[in-house]
């Protein structure tokens, strides 16, 4: 099979078209449910800021949007009062959704047009990925790549990050144009390179303004994957070759480096990092996190065994042809790359790996029909392999049972967090809610979007002189939430307060997407309504009750 043959045609391009409708109507069902939790609301937050003043502004006339878990001189400009403790891809995507949300009453119908252009984001990126390996099969590469969308649509980690108002879904948009505009080019050798030139050094900024550690991570594994690949072919690739595939990453850094300076990135990671002592030991749990988040919730275990029966059974040579053995390799340079740089960080978080799941499935399916094909001509032993593949598929599905019951579950039934109830309950008991002033310690700008009030203290306490001086009409005290509990429930006993019970449990969030327990998640996400274990346990807040 030459590098530029085309895929089989055994299935139409319907089956592939059908399965990406299979996907997003797994990943939208239910999007306007729940509320936004902490970072979206805070996403929702700084779009609003970049509708009125053109970026993401730290002062409003009201609320001072600041979530950042450090002093303000840390990550706010202050010529401009802009907010730098992340790039601002997603704010600016935001502010389409927030744009569109403006004059809708329902809280609902407002998170769900907010989440939507996040939510279509993610789908289209998987689809790209799932596309763009059509080419490397000599036979149905249309089924195959709609099984790919299938099995991302089982992925629930995946699918529920998909759904986020923040970076996670255009991270996976990104992903997925840098990798196939490289598949297209560097593998398959098709379209004009100035095309590619262009578009792929555009991807990769677009990396960096939606998660800069994305842009070092893809960077890096194209990097290698080019090198590789040259040095496999030095008797036919000249040195050219090598610098026309390394070309857009180049380009993209000149574009990148102005960038790093405006948000002073290199300041801040360093102000950050300077906080936590990290060392191999850490290093080593968090890739042992790592493999088995991957193992229970995404499809490591197939990914594994399909790798293993290839390296035990088909070795390879050095002009193996097979497209689908080079498109592997490139997935499983970037994915490895990827890994090892973010398991780096101490900061831990299930969210920043999500963009390797839909890389493994295609490495799954790549590997798997490699060595379906390689077994072909004894029948015997392509049922072993065939056996061994679908037993590992069904280990997958079988450690992820709880998850998969819980969402479908909440495909049935949307689930509902503690800030359903009490953002409900205010906009009910007040005509008026944009004149409250209002007082939690998590979560405040969900208060901020939704009901427009003013919101004191906050997770940061980021204007406590000011917030102090005030009598709030609501004081809502997170118990799961330590910090700065203390100074909202003090605003108790300089006013008399009604307490109001909510028939919902408190949480620590109002919902997360995260499955696995680890440094960003003392509970994981709940596909059902918390209720109260018994009558009076409810969610509290307090109503002021005026002479």
């Amino acid at each position: 099979m030459t590098p530029t043959a085309r895929p089989g045609t055994s299935l139409p391009i319907a089956v592939f078209a059908l399965a990406a409708l299979v996907f997003a109507l797994l990943l939208l069902r239910h999007l306007a449910y729940p509320l936004f939790w902490n970072d979206e609301a805070e996403t929702a937050m700084y779009a609003e800021r970049v509708l009125d003043y053109g970026y993401p502004k730290v002062h409003g006339d009201k609320n001072v949007v600041y979530e950042f878990d450090g002093p303000m001189a840390l990550a706010v400009r202050r010529n401009s009062d802009a907010y730098i403790g992340t790039t601002w891809g997603h704010y600016y995507v935001g502010a389409l959704g927030v744009w569109l949300a403006r004059g809708v009453d329902d809280v609902y119908a407002k998170t769900l047009r907010v989440r939507l252009p996040f939510a279509l984001a993610g789908w289209l990126g998987v689809v790209l990925l799932a596309a763009s390996v059509r080419r490397a099969f000599p036979e149905n590469g249309n089924g195959l790549a709609a099984l790919a969308l299938l099995l991302c649509g089982l992925s629930i980690s995946l699918v529920l990050h998909l759904r986020e108002a923040r970076y996670y879904p255009l991270l996976v948009l990104g992903a997925g144009v840098v990798v196939a505009l490289y598949l297209r080019q560097a593998v398959y050798r098709r379209g004009r390179f100035a095309t590619y030139l262009v578009f792929e050094s555009l991807g990769l900024v677009a990396l960096f303004n939606i998660f800069y550690p994305a842009y070092v991570a893809f960077s890096l594994g194209l990097i290698w994957d080019a090198l590789a690949e040259w040095h496999r072919s030095t008797r036919r690739e000249p040195w050219g070759a090598l610098a026309r595939r390394l070309s857009p990453i180049a380009i993209s850094l000149v574009a990148v480096v102005p960038l790093m300076i405006f948000y002073d990135t290199l300041r801040l990671s360093s102000a950050v990092l300077a906080g936590f002592e990290f060392g191999i030991n850490q290093y080593g749990l968090h890739w042992v996190s790592l493999l088995l988040h991957f193992g229970q919730y995404e499809w490591l275990i197939p990914a594994a065994v399909a790798k293993a029966g290839l390296a035990l059974r088909v070795p390879g040579t050095l002009g193996d042809p097979d497209l689908r053995r080079r498109v592997s390799r490139a997935l499983t340079r970037i994915c490895i790359v990827y890994a090892a740089l973010a398991a780096r960080n101490p900061l831990f978080f299930e969210r920043y790996f999500v963009v390797l799941s839909p890389l493994l499935v295609l490495i799954f399916l790549l590997d798997a029909s490699r060595l379906l094909d390689r077994a072909a001509a004894d029948s015997e032993q392509r049922k072993k392999v065939a056996f061994g593949l679908v037993a590992s598929v069904i280990v997958a599905l079988a450690l992820r049972g709880d998850a998969l019951q819980g969402r479908f579950q909440e495909l049935m039934q949307p689930m509902r967090g503690p800030l359903d109830f009490a953002i409900r309950h205010i906009q009910d008991t007040y005509p008026a809610p944009d004149q409250l002033v209002i007082a939690t310690n998590y979560e405040s700008t969900a208060f901020m979007y939704y009901l427009g009030s003013r919101v004191v203290v906050g997770f940061t306490g980021n204007n406590l002189p000011a917030d102090l001086r005030s009598l709030p009409d609501v004081v809502i005290p997170r118990k799961t939430r330590p910090q700065h509990l203390a100074r909202v429930e003090g605003f108790l006993q300089r006013g008399r307060y009604q307490r109001v019970v909510l028939p919902v449990r408190e949480l620590p969030y109002n919902n997360i997407p995260s499955l696995s327990i680890g440094s960003d998640a003392p509970v994981t996400h709940l596909f059902t309504t918390p209720l109260p274990e018994r009558a009076g346990h409810g969610f509290e807040i307090f109503r002021r009750v005026r002479p």
